[in-house]
C-alpha cells in the first residue's frame, strides 16, 4: 500500500527530475543571473518547474518550492503554508511576519511586524 502524502507536502515539493530532458544551456543561463531570487515566466507546460528544479539540483542552491492553488486566495492560509515551506527548506526564520485575523484587508502592513517562526509554530 502506498503511503499517504499530505496535500500540503505536495504544495512544497519540487518536481521529480527522473526522465526529464536535460537543458544544461538554460541551467547555465540561470546561473549567470547574479541575483538571490530569479523569476521564470513562460507559457504553461513549457518546463519552467523542471528547469528551476534542475538548476537547484545542478548548483546545490537551496530551493524553496511553493505551488499556488485556490486555497491561497485566503491570506491566512497562504501565509501559514508559505511559512511552513520556508521553514522546511531553510530552518527557523527570524524575520517573517505572522498573519492574524486582524490583518484581513491590511496584508501590505505585515512586513512592519517581523516575528520568529519555527517549525513548531508554523503548523
Amino acid at each position: 500500500m502506498a503511503s499517504a502524502v499530505s496535500p500540503d507536502a505536495v504544495k512544497a515539493a519540487a518536481p521529480a527530475l527522473s526522465g526529464a530532458l536535460a537543458r544544461p544551456h538554460l541551467v547555465a543561463r540561470m546561473a549567470q543571473v547574479a541575483t538571490p531570487a530569479k523569476w521564470v515566466a513562460a507559457p504553461s507546460g513549457t518546463g519552467k518547474s523542471t528547469l528551476v528544479a534542475s538548476y537547484s539540483a545542478s548548483t546545490g542552491r537551496t530551493l524553496v518550492w511553493y505551488r499556488l492553488d485556490p486555497r491561497d486566495d485566503d491570506p491566512a492560509f497562504f501565509y501559514a503554508r508559505f511559512a511552513s515551506a520556508l521553514v522546511a527548506a531553510l530552518g527557523a526564520l527570524t524575520s517573517l511576519p505572522h498573519y492574524t485575523p486582524d490583518d484581513s484587508g491590511r496584508e501590505l502592513h505585515l512586513a512592519d511586524r517581523p516575528t520568529t517562526i519555527s517549525s513548531s509554530s508554523s503548523r
